[in-house]
């Protein structure tokens, strides 16, 4: 996937902005965001220009995206799209390449990460014989794998997997399915405030009694 960069010309025509649109705006945004699909976005202090970075599969595709938006479609505002290539960025390389745990039982495992990671936005992105392997939508490269092993151990006390959520609304659909798939309640969705301010967390032990989580944390 490639990143795209569109320049919105927040200067009306006639009138104001209608607030049930923009609603639908704000709405899509985090439909975006969700599927991971969008970057960034914001407007300048004039509120003149804003801005979006977000990643598609092609230029039509990002065309695509950007006429689905409400503030588009209704023609209240305009947009041009660029294709965004990055000279520098200040931000490091994760620490961490990708983490695999092993399961018993693999076709059981793969129910159970297919409809949980699902709902942070991730996706199967490998299977193979002995091993599955997850990241973001669109992505080539597992960052986490689950390995066929009929004698899995999980680790000892203070291990766990956290997984990034969206919003707070992707840890608590991340709980409700990994319950209904046969994981173990350790910890229902809510703030966790010893974490941090705005540290929004669930908590369960999958199939093979790893500790799993995923976290919500504002910006």
């Amino acid at each position: 996937m490639e990143k795209y960069f569109v320049r919105i010309d927040l200067r009306l025509k006639e009138g104001r902005a209608s607030e049930i649109i923009l609603q639908k705006h704000f709405d899509y945004l985090h439909s975006l965001c969700k599927t991971t699909k969008m970057k960034a976005g914001g407007f300048s202090s004039d509120n003149e220009v804003g801005m979006i970075i977000f990643k598609a599969h092609s230029e039509s595709h990002a065309k695509l995206l950007c006429d689905n938006d409400p503030i588009f479609s209704t023609g209240l505002y305009s947009y041009k799209l660029f294709k965004w290539n990055v000279l520098l960025n200040s931000q490091p390389e994760s620490m961490l390449d990708h983490i695999s745990i092993g399961c018993s039982n693999l076709g059981n495992s793969m129910m159970f990460y297919d409809s949980t990671l699902g709902q942070l936005g991730y996706e199967r992105v490998f299977t193979g014989e002995l091993s599955i392997g997850y990241s973001h939508r669109g992505e080539k490269d597992d960052q986490f794998a689950v390995k066929l092993n009929c004698g899995t151990t999980p680790p000892g006390l203070g291990f766990h997997v956290a997984f990034t959520a969206p919003l707070r609304e992707a840890v608590n659909s991340f709980y409700e399915s990994a319950l209904k798939c046969g994981g173990k309640d350790n910890g229902a969705p809510g703030p966790r405030p010893q974490y941090g301010a705005e540290y929004y967390a669930a908590f369960i032990i999958d199939l093979d009694g790893h500790p799993i989580e995923a976290v919500y944390q504002a910006k």
